[in-house]
Protein backbone atom coordinates (compact mmCIF):
# COMPACT_ATOMS: atom_id res chain seq x y z
CA UNK A 1 0.00 0.00 0.00
CA UNK A 2 2.69 2.52 0.69
CA UNK A 3 4.15 1.64 -2.60
CA UNK A 4 0.89 2.43 -4.26
CA UNK A 5 0.92 6.21 -2.65
CA UNK A 6 5.05 6.86 -3.12
CA UNK A 7 4.40 5.94 -6.82
CA UNK A 8 1.37 8.11 -6.97
CA UNK A 9 3.14 10.69 -5.21
CA UNK A 10 6.41 10.20 -8.06
CA UNK A 11 3.31 10.29 -10.96
CA UNK A 12 1.51 13.48 -9.98
CA UNK A 13 4.30 15.94 -7.91
CA UNK A 14 2.89 15.09 -4.87
CA UNK A 15 4.51 15.29 -1.38
CA UNK A 16 5.06 12.44 0.81
CA UNK A 17 5.91 11.90 4.53
CA UNK A 18 7.36 8.67 5.72
CA UNK A 19 7.03 8.43 9.54
CA UNK A 20 8.91 6.73 12.44
CA UNK A 21 11.22 5.06 10.31
CA UNK A 22 13.87 1.79 12.12
CA UNK A 23 17.14 1.77 10.84
CA UNK A 24 16.76 -0.57 7.73
CA UNK A 25 14.76 0.56 4.81
CA UNK A 26 13.18 -1.28 2.34
CA UNK A 27 15.41 -2.09 -1.06
CA UNK A 28 12.46 -1.05 -3.34
CA UNK A 29 13.12 3.19 -2.10
CA UNK A 30 16.90 2.21 -3.19
CA UNK A 31 16.40 4.11 -7.09
CA UNK A 32 14.11 6.88 -5.14
CA UNK A 33 16.46 7.87 -2.33
CA UNK A 34 19.81 7.38 -5.40
CA UNK A 35 17.54 9.40 -7.46
CA UNK A 36 18.39 7.02 -10.78
CA UNK A 37 16.24 8.28 -12.91
CA UNK A 38 16.28 7.30 -16.57
CA UNK A 39 14.52 8.35 -19.93
CA UNK A 40 12.14 6.30 -22.19
CA UNK A 41 10.24 7.99 -24.79
CA UNK A 42 11.21 11.11 -23.98
CA UNK A 43 10.09 10.94 -20.49
CA UNK A 44 12.07 11.01 -17.65
CA UNK A 45 11.60 7.77 -15.54
CA UNK A 46 12.37 6.09 -12.05
CA UNK A 47 12.08 2.47 -11.28
CA UNK A 48 10.01 1.80 -8.22
CA UNK A 49 9.54 -1.70 -7.29
CA UNK A 50 8.87 -3.47 -10.09
CA UNK A 51 7.08 -0.78 -12.01
CA UNK A 52 8.36 2.50 -14.30
CA UNK A 53 6.42 6.04 -13.12
CA UNK A 54 6.70 9.08 -14.95
CA UNK A 55 9.14 11.11 -13.13
CA UNK A 56 7.87 15.03 -11.58
CA UNK A 57 10.08 17.06 -10.69
CA UNK A 58 7.33 18.38 -8.54
CA UNK A 59 7.87 15.57 -6.17
CA UNK A 60 8.91 15.49 -2.56
CA UNK A 61 10.25 12.55 -0.60
CA UNK A 62 10.41 13.35 3.46
CA UNK A 63 11.58 10.69 6.24
CA UNK A 64 11.16 10.89 9.91
CA UNK A 65 12.28 8.91 12.95
CA UNK A 66 12.09 8.63 16.46
CA UNK A 67 15.68 7.49 16.62
CA UNK A 68 18.40 9.89 17.80
CA UNK A 69 21.14 10.92 16.32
Amino acid sequence: NFLRTLENGVRFGKWVLMENIGEHLDASLEPLLLQQKFMQGGTEMINIGDSSIPWNNSFRFFMTTKLPN
